[in-house]
């Protein structure tokens, strides 16, 4: 159990960058047992179903080329499978293999390669998946 204080250094220090107004309404809604006392992870927890764009601050850099340095909490805005030209071969449809399992469009071994882009609330970056 820790206090609000104690528990916004510990959510920075584990990458999330959100404002100090959400880390109150997250520890309201998560309860505290005792005086003061709330449980981290349940404020952690409450956090997790917060929309960024509403309550993040920006972490991340302005010219954020290159790699990034983390930890950094971010939220998944979009994903795309960007090796697969046509949607509808990479999912499946219309005869194809589907994507479970690695397999892919027209029963070729479809090699995925996802495009993400990941907003801290304010600015938002491209990736890609890495392996």
């Amino acid at each position: 159990m820790a206090r609000e204080g104690s528990i916004e250094s510990l959510l920075r220090s584990e990458g999330w960058s959100v404002k100090s107004e959400a880390v109150e309404t997250a520890a309201a809604a998560a309860g505290g047992r005792g005086e003061g006392q709330l449980d981290p992870a349940a404020v952690r927890d409450t956090l997790l179903n917060l929309d960024l764009t509403e309550v993040g601050s920006p972490c991340l850099p302005g010219d954020a080329k290159g790699t990034i340095v983390g930890p950094m909490v971010l939220q998944l805005v979009s994903a795309r499978d960007v090796a697969c030209p046509k949607r509808a071969a990479c999912l499946g449809v219309s005869g194809g293999g589907g994507v479970r399992g690695g397999g892919g469009g027209g029963g070729g071994g479809h090699r995925r390669m996802f495009r993400f882009e990941l907003t801290d609330g304010v600015s938002t970056v491209t990736g890609i998946e890495f392996r």
